[in-house]
């Protein structure tokens, strides 16, 4: 509606207000409509809030749920709105009366035949399994052997390196071929560690290699050989390898190179026929992320026999498309990860989702949030970013422990951020490759193909900072962020100054868009007060995403000044055993914590003014509703072995922690001083 039309309708309002009856019009504003209910089921009545807030919201839930004994932990946010989103997902990949829609109908078709198990299945895709370890077979040159790697490469087997179309940090306006590190079947520090854990590790691996390469048709002994060799030369290459961090380190991964020193630097390798290949553009810097790493590819294919070199390409074909391949290998595979990797088995509906969302994800992200997420939720929840962003941008004037530059700076880069939230309008080309009914393999190579070929592609297009085809690393299912909008998260880009929030935390009770303002506050506005907390954070990128330093030294040792108050805080909890939490390795997530709820009730503050004070049925105001509904967000009960891995603090730190250092929390719920909860002014932690 443009501004003039809102005026004459609100004055035509005015009008028909003053017809009905002047005593309405000029008399006391309506009363307030009654706030929405508040869910009051998982508290510990027993507890006190000013003691300990987490346990009086989440204690009655935690004691009725217990520590988990299949998994990790359990969130009550995460399973009520994955059971929602599971419901959606499990109607799009199966209810035949939504297939009217083509692109619904090519889902479910390749979920299906993901879901079709029995001797049929695993006929054909031995079939086709056989055509690719023939191809792999009948390598007999160097060049036949480069031939075929890149044939690989093109189905997303990413055999000791990949190349893929990123970002040019030296060119906003597009993207540069890159060569990354290849995929090992354990992590790169199991190979780094000597101890006897590790050790026996890697020994259980050797043989899980053994048992898959004699199931795909090897001999038995030449099985065990062969196993030899890939884990000697896998070790090889992961000694070498970065880390995820360093990969993202531009001081680390940023190594231009000319595609004619690529060819001369590592000269065992065809690269001219490859780059030609992938469509690498002649004569246009592309980037090594680590020439340590290629070093050793390059030294390792002078050195290692061809008979090795084809061992390991069936190897990580095996290892990549392990889904698709029999049952017999499927359940070797889950039984190694199940026993060395504490990768619980998922179940083959969860396997063939994920599978879904690496092979059709953009598809699958596009009916899910128009079909069960819709405009109206995304418009409710941008205007919860924007109060948010607003507040933090507005913020930034008065942190005087920042230099002018500094805060100038900021302010620039919060103005400037980009928030992209649930869904885009347009969307990227998807496949058109027919779907087997009955192959699931030949529907993996083809999808996983198309997506392999898009990263390639990206090297001859534009980039811009409107885009939502960065490339993002969920645990489930790495890769382009507008394909995996199905899986409720955050995705920063600091080379466009931007975050996508995706569809899938747009769900209640993440949001609700039927739950009043102080609820919504309280989980999605803290939420989205954590991401942008990540980004004032971020010094070393600016408002543009160019990668320099927007604080001066002075600035940074003011900061690591104020985060000691939070490392200590977080040094204090007890973890059990007595552990202690590493408040430096989660002070990241720690101080974005404090932040995000901080911005988020000021926020709330701005907007309702006097309202705050509204109570509802149960005698809750509002102020106290935002805090219950942030502390319902976090409510999680973990095991306790992996609270001393976990980079985020436990659950109840991430609310009794930031609380404890509001003065807000303690008027809202008249904390006496004193209480465990008001944290006395020489204490109080404030970062942001």
């Amino acid at each position: 509606m443009s501004r003039n039309l809102q005026v004459v309708v609100a004055a035509g309002l005015a009008t028909s207000l003053l017809i009905l009856g002047g005593s309405q019009a000029m008399g006391k504003p309506p009363a307030e409509p009654p706030l929405s209910p508040l869910d009051t089921s998982t508290f510990d009545r027993g507890a006190d809030p000013c003691t300990d807030f987490y346990q009086y919201v989440c204690g009655g839930w935690m004691a009725k749920t217990g520590e988990p004994t299949d998994r990790n932990y359990v969130a009550l946010a995460e399973e009520a709105a994955g059971a929602r989103n599971r419901a959606a997902m499990t109607a799009l990949l199966t209810d035949r009366s939504l297939a009217k829609d083509p692109e619904v109908d090519r889902l479910q078709v390749f979920y299906a035949s993901c879901m079709a198990g029995g001797d049929q299945a695993d006929r054909l895709a031995e079939a086709s399994l056989r055509g690719w370890l023939g191809r792999i077979d009948g390598v007999e040159t160097r060049a036949d052997f480069a031939t075929v790697l890149q044939s690989l490469h093109a189905r997303g087997v990413r055999a000791f390196f990949r190349y893929s179309g990123e970002p040019d940090p030296a060119d906003k306006s597009r993207f540069r071929g890159e060569i990354h590190q290849g995929a090992f079947g354990l992590p790169r520090g199991t190979y780094r560690d000597d101890g006897a854990e590790a050790a026996a590790v890697i020994a259980s691996y050797r043989d899980h290699v053994a048992a898959m390469l004699a199931s795909s048709g090897v001999e038995r002994g030449e099985a065990n050989r062969q196993a030899e060799r890939i884990v000697a030369m896998e070790g090889t290459l992961a000694r070498v390898s970065l880390s995820f961090a360093e990969r993202f380190d531009p001081s680390i991964s940023n190594n231009p190179i000319d595609p004619a020193a690529l060819a001369r630097d590592y000269p065992n390798f065809a690269w001219a026929d490859y780059l030609k290949a992938v469509g690498q553009p002649a004569g246009r810097p592309m980037n090594v992320t680590s020439p340590k790493y290629l070093k050793a590819v390059n030294d390792g294919l002078a050195q290692w026999s061809m008979r090795d070199l084809k061992a390991y390409l069936r190897w990580r074909l095996l290892d990549t498309v392990t889904p698709a391949l029999p049952g017999a290998m499927r359940e070797e595979q889950a039984r190694f990860a199940a026993a060395y990797l504490d990768t619980p088995r998922a179940s083959r509906a969860d396997e063939c989702e994920v599978e879904t969302i690496k092979g059709m994800g953009v598809e699958l992200s596009r009916q899910y949030s128009t079909r069960f997420i819709g405009v109206q939720a995304r418009g409710g929840a941008k205007t919860i970013v924007q109060q948010v962003r607003g507040q933090i941008a507005d913020s930034v004037d008065g942190m005087t422990w920042l230099s002018p530059s500094a805060r100038e700076a900021t302010r620039k880069k919060i103005d400037a951020l980009s928030i992209k939230v649930g869904f885009p309008d347009e969307w990227p080309a998807t496949g058109a490759d027919p779907m087997s009914a009955t192959n699931f393999f030949d529907n993996v190579m083809a999808t996983r193909g198309f997506q392999e070929k898009r990263a390639w592609a990206r090297v001859n297009e534009p980039r811009t900072r409107e885009s939502w085809e960065i490339m993002v690393y969920p645990d489930v299912a790495p890769g382009l962020a507008v394909a995996r909008l199905t899986i409720p998260n955050g995705y920063p880009d600091v080379f466009t100054n931007s975050i996508i929030l995706t569809a899938a935390g747009l769900t209640p009770p993440r949001y609700d868009a039927d739950a009043s303002p102080e609820l919504r506050m309280g989980g999605y506005g803290a939420l989205v007060g954590h991401e942008v907390t990540h980004v004032l954070e971020n010094h070393d990128y600016d408002a543009d995403g160019e990668g320099h330093d927007i604080w001066t030294a002075a600035d940074v040792s003011a900061h690591d000044q104020r985060a000691q108050c939070l490392i200590k805080q977080a040094g204090e909890v007890e973890l059990g055993g007595g552990a202690r939490l590493n408040g430096e390795r989660t002070f990241s997530e720690n101080v974005a914590d404090l932040g995000g709820v901080n911005f988020a009730y000021d926020a709330l503050v701005r907007a309702l003014g006097p309202r705050m004070a509204q109570r509802d049925k149960a005698g809750f105001s509002r102020a106290q509703r935002f805090f219950i509904a942030y502390a319902q967000s976090r409510c999680t009960v973990q095991r306790e072995a992996y609270a001393r891995l976990d980079n985020h603090a436990p659950a109840s730190f991430r609310v009794n922690g930031p609380l404890a250092n509001m003065p807000a929390f303690a008027k809202a719920f008249a904390c006496r001083k004193g209480s465990a909860m008001v944290r006395p002014a020489e204490r109080r932690c404030v970062v942001w």
